[in-house]
């Protein structure tokens, strides 16, 4: 629980997400702890640009740091929410980019992406259902309880690596089982590998001679309930010579169409 540093304290400044800052690329209100924060060009449909996506990445990794603000209610002005990045101010410059500023601009929408989901657990759309507030804070209560019974479980966050090709056969599947192997065999390391290669889906073989029972099509058919333990249900413990836990699977389904 975040508690609120009187005005007068000398360091509210630090600690305020809001501060003497307003706004140039979006609309911002805080009242009672809960802040607005509204995409505000309703005569495009609340288009983003490339200021808005940056100047919304420094206020929400600001927003880590506030003891003023326990809410965040995001929407648009006019009706409409937002109609996706600007076509003349995003899409076409975009399009004329080189492979480094692509890379910068991803790095930018994932950072921005990366603050919003910073402490979240819930995210309810409008307008809510009948009891999904309520709901929502009975699995916030019993997941704090959680972390207070067991201290000890709670684990710092892992590091994800990708490995995507622009066409199949390129060996992105091979080069990705290669660094898993080596994760957990060389370095220790305790490594989940998802395979979402849905046209070939061979690191399975790649791992473990493509034995497993469940795959990401059986997960998905479930996904109403998914859990930590439904998630481990469906990845396989290969390389018996490791250590225990230390490399897992999720197999890609074996018939793609499953998925749709």
């Amino acid at each position: 629980m975040k508690h609120p540093i009187p005005d007068h304290n000398p360091m509210r400044g630090q600690y305020s997400a809001v501060g003497d800052r307003v706004p140039q690329h979006f609309a911002l209100s805080v009242a009672d702890g809960v802040a607005t924060v509204t995409l505000n060009r309703p005569e495009r449909k609340n288009p983003l640009t490339f200021d808005s996506y940056a100047e919304l990445r420094d206020w929400f990794l600001a927003l880590q740091k506030a003891t003023d603000i326990k809410a965040v209610v995001l929407t648009g002005a006019g009706g409409n929410f937002c109609s996706g990045g600007d076509v003349h101010e995003i899409i076409g410059p975009l399009t004329k980019m080189s492979m480094p500023e692509l890379l910068a601009f991803t790095r930018m929408t994932g950072a921005l992406v990366s603050a919003m989901r910073a402490g979240v657990r819930e995210v309810l759309n409008l307008p809510l259902v009948d009891g999904a507030l309520g709901e929502a804070f009975k699995r916030c209560a019993s997941h704090q309880s959680k972390l207070q019974a067991s201290p000890d479980q709670v684990r710092p966050k892992g590091k994800m690596a990708a490995f995507v090709s622009c066409k199949g056969g390129n060996g992105a599947s091979f080069v990705a089982t290669n660094m898993a192997y080596l994760m957990a065999s060389e370095f220790s390391k305790t490594c989940a590998f998802l395979d979402l290669d849905l046209q070939y889906g061979d690191a399975s073989f790649y791992l473990g001679g493509g034995g497993v029972k469940n795959n990401i099509s059986d997960l998905t058919q479930q996904i109403e309930r998914l859990d930590g333990q439904l998630l481990l249900s469906c990845m396989h413990q290969v390389a018996p010579g490791l250590a225990p836990k230390a490399l897992k699977i999720m197999a890609a389904g074996q018939k793609p169409v499953k998925l749709a």
